[in-house]
């Protein structure tokens, strides 16, 4: 898959792709491991306090409405999706285009970054799915196979199983 990590310049330019390869993969993974902030907010102030919540209830920005209850399934990349199941509540950091066939079997999402245009908010919202966005730490905090009640109204998310 190293492809992935060199561009049609790079392929043409005559130099050493590997060592073009191991320079972008640093660079991504020097990036994904960054947090992203809970809220950008329009005039470009970052926003990473958490909100304060109950002991087994997490609190985010209802995005899709909708209330569903079901088992937790966190995924890191799309290329997982065969880990889920038909009507699991899909816990990640965030989508992106590639994320979109696994909505189709969704019984809700909740992520750690994103807003109501976003990516994972939009795709939500056009299949109907509930979806909370803004959870910090979610996919750490939420236990796979947990049941969770998404409520896609309030932008709260329960933690049924402790």
């Amino acid at each position: 898959m190293d492809i992935f990590f060199v561009r049609y310049a790079d392929i043409r330019s005559g130099k050493n792709l590997q060592e073009i390869v191991e320079s972008n993969k640093e660079t991504y993974n020097r990036y994904s491991n960054m947090a992203a902030p809970r809220l950008l907010a329009s005039i470009g102030e970052s926003i990473f306090a958490a909100v304060e919540e109950k002991e087994s209830t997490l609190s985010g920005v209802s995005v899709s409405a909708g209330v569903y209850e079901g088992r937790a399934r966190g995924l890191h990349s799309p290329e997982e999706g065969a880990k889920l199941g038909k009507g699991e509540v899909l816990v990640t950091k965030g989508t992106n285009p590639a994320w979109t066939p696994l909505f189709l079997n969704l019984g809700a999402i909740i992520m750690e970054t994103g807003g109501p245009i976003t990516h994972g908010a939009v795709v939500a919202r056009k299949y109907g799915v509930p979806a909370v966005v803004g959870v910090g730490d979610a996919t750490e905090i939420i236990k796979e196979g947990q049941r969770v009640r998404v409520n896609g109204e309030s932008g709260q998310v329960e933690l049924l199983d402790q």
